[in-house]
C-alpha cells in the first residue's frame, strides 16, 4: 500500500513540481475552461495588478497559475507592489533578483487547496505555502474590513473566485518568512531570552528546521521537520521583576550556575518550560475539547505542564484560581521557519498545574505530524486518505503484528474527508488505523500526566455490524487495565463515533507512562484518542 501511495502521480504532485521550478512548461497550453478567467488571466484584464501580473511574467509563472487546478493567492494591488519596490530601491519587478522574485510569488500561493473567506479563523491557515511556510489570519474588530494576513496586510477584497481558484487582495506585500525561532530572539526587546537560551543550550534546538532521528529500536535514520512553539518574554517584563540580564534570571530562579545546560537545572527547565515540542496557534491553544474549559500541555521540560484555561472569556497561561495571577498571550501568531512565536506579559515560573482531563490523540506526535505533513490534520483532503508507515519510520511508535511479514501494513495514519461524514467527526478529523493481527500489539508513549486517580477510556470508530469484533486489550506501565475493548458492532445498525470505559488508574508522580494495545483478533481498528479523566 504504501509503495503505491509513494508511486502515484497525481495533478496535485505534478502542480508542486511546477510551481517549484524555474521555468514554466504551460507557456502555450492554456485555455480558460468557463466563461470566467483563471487566475492569471483575470489579473491581467485587470490594471489593478499590472506589478504583479509582471512579476508573474518575470518569474515564469504566469502560465502556471492558470492550470486547471487549486489556489488560493494573496495577490498584492500595484499600490503595496509600489510600496515594496519602493523599499527595495528598485523601479520595476525586473530589477529584483529572479530568486527572491520567485520565491514571493510562491510565498503567497497556496497550492492544492481553496480557501475561501469562509475558512478564515484566528490563527494559522492549515496548509502551508508553495514555499513550505504557514501563513497566519488575524480577525480584528472590523470584521470582513479587518481581516489581516501575518499582521502585516489587510485584505481588501475576498473571494475573487475564479476557475482554478481564488484570490484575496492584499494592501501590502507579505515578508516572506525567512527566520528560525532563534534568530526571532535575536531582536533587541528580547535581550534577556536570547541570553538564557544561548546559555542553556536551547539556541540549536530553535535553530533546528530539519533534524536528522534514529529509531532505537530499528536504527533507521529519518530526517523530520521540527515545529516548536515558543513563549517569549520580552526584556521589559523581566525588568518589572528586577531581571536585567541572563545572570540575574538565573538569581531571580535560584538555578546553581555549575551547569546551565543540565535539563534539572532550573535556568534550564525554565527556558524548557516555554517551549512546546508541537507548532501550536493561538485557535489551537483555545479550542477545548467538549465542555472543557481548561487542558495541561507537554513542555520540553521533563514532565513540567503548562496549564491553558479560559476564564470569563479570556484564554490565561496558569491562571491561579486562590488570587487570579496568570499570564496573557499579548502578541500572537509569529511566524518562523521552525514554529510559532507567542509573546507574553508574564515569566510563566513552573507551577504544578490543576488536575484535568487529558484528552491524547494517538496522531499527536511530532514525527507523525512531520512524516505526513502533506495531509496532517488537514479538513480539505478531496478523500479519505491512509498513510501506511513501514517499521522504522517512526520513533514513537513500536509495534510487531502478526505475521511479521504484515509489519508495513499493520499501523496508518487516517484522516477523513467531510463526506466521509461519521469518521469526519473524530477530533481534528484524524485517528491512529492499525490492523496488528491476533496478538500483535503496538506501544508508545503518553503525554505527561499529574499524579492522581483517572477513569481511562477510549473514543473509536464503529462500524455496524452483528456482532462484535476488532477487539484490543490496554497494558499501562506493564499493568493490564479493564477488560477487553470490541470496538466495531457497538450497534446493529448505526455506525458511529463510541466513547467506552477502559478501567481505573492511578499515579504515584506526574510523569509519562507506556502504554501498549494488545490486539484481541485480525480486524483493523480506528482509534481517536484516549482519555484520562480525573475521579472527584
Amino acid at each position: 500500500m504504501k509503495r503505491k501511495f509513494m508511486k502515484k502521480i497525481t495533478l496535485f504532485g505534478l502542480l508542486l513540481a511546477v510551481i517549484f521550478s524555474c521555468t514554466d512548461p504551460y507557456e502555450n497550453n492554456i485555455t480558460p475552461a468557463h466563461e470566467q478567467y483563471p487566475i492569471a488571466t483575470f489579473l491581467e484584464n485587470d490594471s489593478t495588478f499590472s506589478q504583479w501580473v509582471a512579476l508573474l511574467k518575470y518569474t515564469d509563472l504566469f502560465n502556471t497559475m492558470n492550470l486547471s487546478a487549486n489556489y488560493t493567492c494573496f495577490v498584492p494591488n500595484d499600490g503595496a507592489m509600489q510600496k515594496y519596490l519602493d523599499q527595495k530601491g528598485v523601479s520595476a519587478v525586473e530589477d529584483l533578483p529572479l530568486d527572491e522574485a520567485t520565491y514571493l510569488v510562491k510565498y503567497h500561493t497556496i497550492v492544492g487547496k481553496q480557501y475561501p473567506q469562509s475558512l478564515f479563523d484566528n490563527g494559522v491557515i492549515p496548509d502551508t505555502t508553495a514555499t513550505g511556510d504557514f501563513l497566519s489570519i488575524q480577525i480584528r474588530a472590523g470584521g470582513l474590513n479587518a481581516i489581516y494576513v501575518n499582521d502585516e496586510a489587510r485584505i481588501t477584497q475576498l473571494d475573487l473566485q475564479e476557475t482554478n481558484g481564488i484570490i484575496h487582495v492584499l494592501d501590502n506585500v507579505l515578508t516572506p518568512v525567512t527566520q528560525t525561532i532563534k534568530e526571532k530572539m535575536d531582536a533587541p526587546e528580547f535581550s534577556i531570552m536570547k541570553d538564557a537560551i544561548q546559555i542553556t543550550g536551547y539556541s540549536d534546538v530553535l535553530n533546528t528546521i530539519s533534524a536528522e532521528e534514529v529509531n532505537p529500536e530499528t536504527g533507521v535514520t529519518q530526517y523530520r521537520k521540527k515545529h516548536y512553539t515558543f513563549f517569549a518574554v520580552p526584556d521589559d517584563v523581566f525588568m518589572q521583576k528586577g531581571i536585567n540580564s541572563a545572570a540575574d534570571l538565573a538569581t531571580y530562579l535560584q538555578a546553581d550556575n555549575s551547569n546551565y545546560t543540565d535539563p534539572t537545572n532550573k535556568l534550564n527547565k525554565f527556558v524548557a518550560y516555554h517551549i512546546l515540542s508541537q507548532q501550536l496557534d493561538f485557535a489551537s491553544l483555545a479550542s477545548f475539547q467538549g465542555d472543557h474549559t481548561s487542558k495541561n500541555i507537554a513542555t520540553l521540560a521533563p514532565n513540567e505542564l503548562i496549564n491553558v484555561s479560559e476564564e470569563n472569556d479570556q484564554l490565561y497561561i496558569n491562571f491561579n484560581q486562590a488570587d487570579s495571577s496568570h499570564v496573557s498571550i499579548v502578541n500572537e501568531n509569529i511566524n518562523t521557519k521552525n514554529g510559532m512565536i507567542h509573546t507574553v506579559d508574564g515569566l510563566m515560573e513552573i507551577i504544578v498545574p490543576p488536575v484535568t482531563t487529558v484528552t491524547w490523540e494517538l496522531t499527536d506526535y511530532a514525527d507523525v505530524a512531520s512524516a505526513v505533513s502533506n495531509i496532517y490534520r488537514k479538513s480539505g483532503v478531496t478523500s479519505t486518505t491512509r498513510h501506511y508507515f513501514s517499521v522504522g519510520d517512526l520513533t514513537s511508535y513500536n509495534w510487531a503484528a502478526i505475521p511479521s511479514s504484515n509489519n508495513n501494513g499493520a499501523v496508518a495514519y487516517l484522516v477523513a474527508n467531510k463526506n466521509d461524514a461519521v469518521r469526519y467527526e473524530m477530533v481534528n478529523h484524524d485517528c491512529l488505523y492499525l490492523n496488528l493481527g491476533l496478538y500483535g500489539w503496538i506501544e508508545m508513549q503518553t503525554p505527561a500526566i499529574i499524579k492522581g486517580t483517572y477513569t481511562m477510556k477510549v473514543s473509536y470508530y464503529s462500524i455496524a455490524a452483528p456482532s462484535q469484533y476488532g477487539s484490543f486489550l490496554t497494558i499501562l506501565d506493564g499493568d493490564y487495565v479493564g477488560s477487553q475493548v470490541s470496538t466495531h458492532g457497538a450497534s446493529s445498525s448505526k455506525t458511529q463515533i463510541v466513547k467506552t470505559t477502559i478501567g481505573e488508574v492511578s499515579f504515584d508522580e506526574t510523569t509519562t507512562h507506556k502504554l501498549r494495545l494488545l490486539a484481541g483478533d485480525d480486524a483493523g481498528i480506528y482509534i481517536d484518542y484516549i482519555e484520562f479523566e480525573p475521579v472527584k
